[in-house]
């Protein structure tokens, strides 16, 4: 038992089989004995040969049809080789033949009527499964399994209901054999590379020959000619094929000056198991192919099926990958590792977290640098049937909850390797469904498929960002009427203006549907002389962001939600200087003699420094706290510290970072009005003005930035500003 899951485990890996040949049946398995038949399905197992492996077990199950081992591990076979037919009849028959040592016979014959289409029966069994298997060791899986398979079911329906208008094709038998196709990799607008084990039938072998040259599986082109995508030869740019061993999954690095692709080998028990290697492009010519060292690469476990991205921010290049390793959450997990330029490799490796990987598998990521979104495959999330293929937002272990691609892009099979086109409009994906070239069976074998968008709807957002700028104004003079121009008149000499600023980055952020977060897409540099354009994706909530050093940023929310047709939506932002001096947050009150904050407090924050602080992350700000003269100095200073620190511990609740934040008391010693009237009677309204809570930017998390130049002098347009509820807007006064 166990030397099987082992093999079944192995060749899902690979989404291949270990070895494409197979070893050549004996010529009459009606004369050998039943001992014997075992022995070579055992050996065939060893070896990879699913194929020979499942045709001894058809003998032994034909002799002796009432041994539920072998009726069990035919079944498994059969699900390996994706039968999902035969596999459904063996597990429903060897469940049958003994309920209680073969429960699991029952989720797998859910799982294979899902798979060949049988949606409600699928739910039945999934149900009883779930009522009858609770104490295993594994139960916890299962039941999170058996959760997501009914889940999927239940929108299975909606789904294709809800097709998604795009045209699916499939490749010419010049490039998709009987054998599987994999990993396709857009090499421009009208080529592509991809893997592929080029042979139309079961190549057999003497496995005591050891003259015998098995083929391998190598990367292969196709160009587009006349519309349609055809095969043009192996593909020899890189030096990545070989006679010798198989090749798995590449990825180009960003620059396009290194490919990891896997090569398969073996381990220290005599295993196969995937590892990655890369190619270096140096002085014009691609080096040989070097081993990953560790921690990319693990000598007991695989590491497979290579994608690279970047980091947001410091543009870092990122490595995902597929292992089994240790910290798994499931079967498979992706991975990932931070290239360390001081260092010159990747240093550290992570798991890609709970949002993507499940107690299933997850296979075959990709991740589109232009939208910040990883594609990949998953059997463990709610799909139309085994593995599906799912997209996410974000980068590292940050990522938005997956959506299902719909149909048609999954079918009730396996759908995995979806990567997009060079110009977007079109795509390839990987998948097993009927129509396919087969070879056993007819859901055998994976295929390439193109897609094409029916309707390609662009959408996009531009814009100008503006200050608003106070000026002398003349009532004789004309008023500028232009988009950059007159906003109001302050007073008989003075109006305020807008004016387009330069140097401004404006940054685009997914909005989470279910859920606060956001994730960075990308950005964009403009000046004053052109508007910003943001490519956008239908169907999604956005947040806009314009910022430029020394200036508070605009925060703008938009949709595509509802957009059916190509459209540009507007949206200007107003940005303002940071001042110099601290600003007032008006309505933040205490109870008398006390630090803590009311409800009342926390809402007025909520929409004042925390908004700001939010939208404005590199900021560091001093939380300030005043009092009047009432009552003893140091009990004065003492109770405005305790006051700014709740506000700063109420912000880092909130979320923001404690290194941003400085709480500082003073006490009685900065008023900003006569706490007394000239006659020395109290004026209560200048109390209530120096019994206040400021900030004031003092710095930035960015090194480079000007807010830490100590000798600027940043100017404000209001020396004494108050905010009651944070937003653009300009003093009035003289």
């Amino acid at each position: 038992m166990k030397l099987l899951q082992t093999s079944i485990v192995l060749i899902l890996i690979c989404l291949i089989y270990i070895k494409p040949g197979c070893a050549q049946p004996i010529d009459d398995m009606g004369k050998a004995k039943y001992w014997e038949l075992k022995g070579f399905a055992k050996n065939a197992i060893m070896m990879g040969d699913i194929y020979s492996a499942i045709d001894y077990y058809e003998e032994m199950h034909e002799r002796k049809p009432s041994k539920s081992k072998v009726t069990w591990e035919l079944a498994e076979l059969h699900r390996t080789s994706r039968n999902y037919e035969r596999a459904r009849d063996l597990y429903k028959e060897v469940y049958d033949g003994n309920k209680s040592k073969y429960v699991k016979g029952l989720y797998y014959y859910a799982l294979m009527l899902k798979m060949t289409g049988q949606v409600n029966e699928s739910t039945e069994y999934f149900q009883k499964f779930k009522k009858k298997y609770k104490t295993g060791k594994d139960a916890r899986k299962f039941k999170k399994l058996v959760y997501s398979n009914i889940d999927g079911n239940e929108m299975y329906k909606e789904w294709i209901d809800s097709a998604r208008d795009v045209l699916i094709n499939h490749l010419d038998t010049s490039i998709n054999y009987a054998h599987i196709e994999f990993s396709p990799i857009p090499l421009d607008a009208k080529s592509f590379s991809y893997g592929s084990y080029r042979t139309n039938k079961l190549e057999y072998y003497d496995p005591n020959d050891s003259a015998y040259q098995h083929k391998t599986r190598k990367f292969y082109k196709a160009k587009l000619e006349d519309d349609q995508w055809r095969y043009s030869g192996e593909w020899n740019e890189l030096p990545v094929n070989s006679d010798d061993y198989n090749i798995g999954g590449g990825a180009f690095s960003p620059d396009g000056k290194r490919f990891y692709f896997t090569k398969l080998e073996k381990n220290w028990k005599n295993e196969t198991i995937s590892k990655l290697y890369v190619t270096k492009l140096v002085d014009g010519e691609w080096l040989e192919p070097e081993k990953l060292p560790e921690p990319i690469n693990h000598p007991q476990y695989t590491t497979t099926q290579p994608a690279v991205g970047t980091e947001a921010k410091r543009n870092k290049e990122i490595l995902y990958f597929v292992s089994d390793r240790p910290g798994t959450r499931g079967g498979m997990d992706i991975w990932y590792s931070v290239y360390n330029k001081r260092k010159g490799g990747f240093v550290k490796i992570k798991n890609l977290g709970g949002k993507i990987n499940t107690v299933g598998d997850e296979f075959s990521p990709y991740f589109d640098m232009n939208l910040r979104r990883l594609y990949f495959s998953s059997d463990g999330l709610p799909g139309l049937g085994g593995l599906d293929i799912f997209y996410s937002t974000g980068e590292r272990s940050s990522w938005s909850k997956p959506k299902n691609m719909g149909y048609p892009f999954n079918s009730n099979v396996d759908d995995l390797h979806l990567v997009p086109g060079k110009n977007r409009e079109i795509g390839f994906f990987i998948s097993n469904r009927e129509g396919g070239n087969s070879l056993r069976h007819k859901t055998c074998c994976d295929d390439i498929y193109s897609y094409k968008w029916k309707k390609y709807i662009n959408i996009n957002v531009v814009g100008n960002v503006f200050e608003l700028v106070k000026k002398s104004y003349n009532q004789n003079d004309t008023i500028p009427t232009d988009t950059t121009g007159f906003v109001e008149i302050v007073n008989d000499s003075t109006a305020i203006f807008r004016e387009k600023l330069d140097k401004i980055r404006v940054k685009l952020f997914l909005l989470d549907d279910e859920s606060t977060d956001s994730y960075y897409i990308t950005s964009t540099s403009t000046n004053c002389n052109e508007q910003y354009n943001l490519e956008l994706e239908q169907g999604n909530n956005y947040k806009l962001m314009a910022e430029k050093d020394g200036y508070f940023s605009d925060v703008a929310r938009i949709t595509t939600k509802g957009i059916k047709e190509s459209t540009t939506l507007v949206q200007d932002f107003t940005i303002e200087k940071i001042p110099k001096k601290a600003i007032v947050i008006d309505n933040i009150y205490y109870p008398f003699d006390k630090s803590y904050l009311t409800e009342e407090a926390k809402a007025t924050i909520d929409t004042t420094i925390f908004f700001l602080l939010e939208n404005n992350p590199e900021l560091i700000v001093e939380i300030s706290s005043h009092t009047d003269s009432k009552g003893n100095d140091e009990y004065n200073q003492k109770l405005s510290q305790k006051r700014a620190e709740s506000v700063v511990q109420y912000l880092i609740e909130k979320g923001i970072e404690e290194e941003r934040l400085l709480a500082k008391g003073y006490g009685e010693t900065q008023p900003i009005a006569n706490n007394t009237n000239p006659d020395g009677s109290d004026n209560e309204e200048g109390r209530a003005k120096n019994r206040r809570t400021e900030f004031k930017v003092i710095g930035s998390a960015d090194q480079f930035s000007i807010l830490n130049r100590g000798d600027l002098q940043i100017e404000s347009p209001s020396e004494n500003k108050q905010i009651k509820s944070f937003g653009t807007e300009i003093d009035k006064g003289e």
